[in-house]
């Protein structure tokens, strides 16, 4: 009998190795190229996520990886509730929420992935999105990049002069 799998689909621009077992029971990683989808069990996924330094670098929940099949089981609904895993319909649908609400659930995605995907439908539709929901994105892209500007106290940003200096 043939083994039930989940299956993902990698949404980022890049490439990355899942650890999975060959028919002989051998670790082996495999390549998930951009828009590519990975079928795999819930063990295997659960390995990947074990060996994943922290919940920020787990690829199956901080939307890198987002969900196209999942197994009926004890994690389906905590994975199906992640903030992260939006598609398509569901980042446009976010536009149709009153700022507040709009406001609440940007906050709520931690993946800078997610937040630059829900920022590109901005670029490529200027009717689709308000400038206050573009400032709240751009806030939640700046939260999640991890470089924070680090300044003298009592030194606001307006006046660090950036100077390029060459090698001699």
């Amino acid at each position: 009998m043939a083994v039930e799998k989940e299956v993902w689909k990698n949404i980022s621009a890049g490439k990355h190795w899942v650890k999975k077992y060959n028919r002989y029971g051998e670790e082996e990683s495999e390549m998930v190229g951009a828009g590519k989808t990975i079928q795999l069990t819930t063990e295997e996924r659960q390995l990947n996520q074990e060996r994943a330094s922290s919940k920020k670098w787990d690829m199956f929940s901080n939307g890198i990886l987002q969900p196209v099949k999942l197994l009926d089981g004890t994690e389906k609904a905590e994975l199906e509730s992640n903030p992260n895993f939006l598609g398509e319909s569901d980042l446009l649908a976010l536009f149709e929420l009153q700022w507040k609400a709009f406001e609440k659930k940007v906050e709520a995605i931690d993946s800078p992935i997610v937040l630059q995907r829900l920022h590109d439908l901005t670029v490529n539709d200027d009717d689709l999105a308000t400038a206050r929901q573009v400032k709240i994105i751009e806030a939640g892209l700046e939260r999640t990049a991890g470089v924070r500007k680090v300044l003298p106290s009592g030194v606001e940003d307006a006046e660090v002069k950036i100077t390029a200096v060459s090698p001699r």
